[in-house]
């Protein structure tokens, strides 16, 4: 799943592979953008079936590649 995200983000953000860490600060350092939460909240929902509501768009959720990958793992073991 890390790896997929990563792709997707480094492919969105035109970044150069392997420059974003998993722990890189996505809108802090200016990566991502509300544009491009739109889109990567998009994507969670087609590539792993996770909907995310308006309450759970918090930094805590979706600070780098690890809170998004926490946040996904999170909301699949509800759905199970």
């Amino acid at each position: 799943m890390k790896e997929k995200l990563l792709k997707y983000i480094e492919e969105k953000t035109f970044s150069k592979p392997g420059s974003i860490k998993d722990e890189t600060a996505l809108f802090e350092e200016g990566i991502f953008d509300s544009m491009g939460l739109l889109g990567l909240i998009n994507f969670l929902e087609d590539e792993f079936g996770v909907v995310t509501s308006d309450i759970e768009l918090t930094d805590e959720n979706f600070r780098s590649v690890n809170t998004i990958v926490d946040f996904v793992n999170r909301k699949r073991a509800v759905a199970v």
